[in-house]
């Protein structure tokens, strides 16, 4: 039991690690993040500063190095829209995200379940043809067209439910 955690534990390292390495590599493939953060009307001596100030103006092993170290620490970085840690901006979500995947579970909970029992009992009969061919078809579609034509019907054409702000306990439905 005991070696099992420390193998999954092992696992888990290595998958970061690797995952660290990934992200890494894709966001210097993509060019060079001083185009993003200054700007159009950035001077060459601002380039200079802020590669210097990022370690960007050191090899990429270093680079990578330096990277891992503030992940470590807990340091995310900076936003490049509103230059804020990315960190506090993270915890400042989290409390909605949290409360959103709380509602997600109780309502696929409170449907999944009654739909699952009456496919069970009504196997092989109209019910349960029509509940597997909902939650396939459910499972199939991408989420974000389902989320936009849900919110076309619920928000636009109905009219019964917000499709923006979050103003009150109607709001979490639609993302939910």
């Amino acid at each position: 039991m005991f070696s099992l955690i420390v193998d999954r534990l092992i696992q888990a390292v290595f998958a970061l690690l690797l995952l660290s390495v990934v992200v890494f590599l894709l966001t210097r493939a993509t060019g060079s993040p001083l185009d993003l953060l200054l700007g159009q009307n950035a001077t060459k001596e601002d380039y200079i500063r802020l590669e210097a100030e990022l370690g960007l103006d050191k090899p990429l092993p270093v680079q990578y190095g330096l990277y891992l170290s503030r992940i470590v620490q807990g340091d995310l970085g900076r936003s490049a829209r509103s230059g804020d840690s990315v960190g506090q901006l993270i915890m400042e979500r989290a409390p909605a995200s949290a409360y959103l995947a709380l509602v997600a579970t109780v309502i696929a909970f409170f449907v999944g379940v009654p739909l699952g029992v009456l496919a069970a009992v009504q196997r092989g009969r109209p019910w349960d043809a029509a509940i597997t061919a909902g939650t396939v078809l459910c499972q199939a579609a991408p989420s974000f067209w389902l989320g936009i034509l849900l919110i076309d019907l619920f928000a636009v054409r109905l009219d019964v439910l917000p499709a923006g702000e979050f103003d009150d306990w109607r709001s979490i439905i639609l993302p939910a």
